[in-house]
């Protein structure tokens, strides 16, 4: 069964309608909602996109997003992993390796969680995603 992670970049793709990725993001989530394909993320992930959110347009766009996300969890729409020691270890081993590449943490907590969880496809706009080799979500 296809899956598709959601990386904070298209969190805030969608959320931003001046980012750059905003109108790509919109037409593949309406094609991800269409197909009924399960959503899944990180909580680091949901960590780093209520941060950004909230620096970027405001505490109450945040509080809005975050509500909404805690609720398509609660509803089954959007399975949210909890990183644990064992994630976190892997995440920090990619860290300290890939010291050229300036991959965030929750990006290679990321990387670890998709690693051990097969054939996921990735909604991100962030390249480092298909440098790691990860499968690009295009509808």
């Amino acid at each position: 069964m296809r899956r598709v992670f959601f990386d904070t970049s298209a969190y805030i793709a969608l959320t931003d309608a001046s980012d750059q990725f905003h109108r790509e993001a919109v037409e593949l989530v309406e094609m991800l909602i269409r197909a009924r394909l399960p959503r899944v993320t990180l909580n680091y992930v949901l960590a780093e996109t209520y941060t950004r959110t909230m620096h970027k347009l405001g505490h109450r766009a945040a509080v809005r997003l975050g509500e909404r996300l805690q609720q398509d969890g609660a509803a089954g729409k959007l399975s949210i992993i909890q990183a644990d020691a064992a994630l976190d270890n892997t995440a920090w081993k990619l860290f300290q390796r890939y010291r050229d590449q300036q991959f965030s943490y929750v990006d290679c907590a990321s990387f670890a969680w998709l690693q051990q969880a097969g054939q996921v496809e990735v909604f991100a706009f962030d390249k480092h995603f298909t440098w790691m080799g990860f499968s690009p979500f295009q509808g």
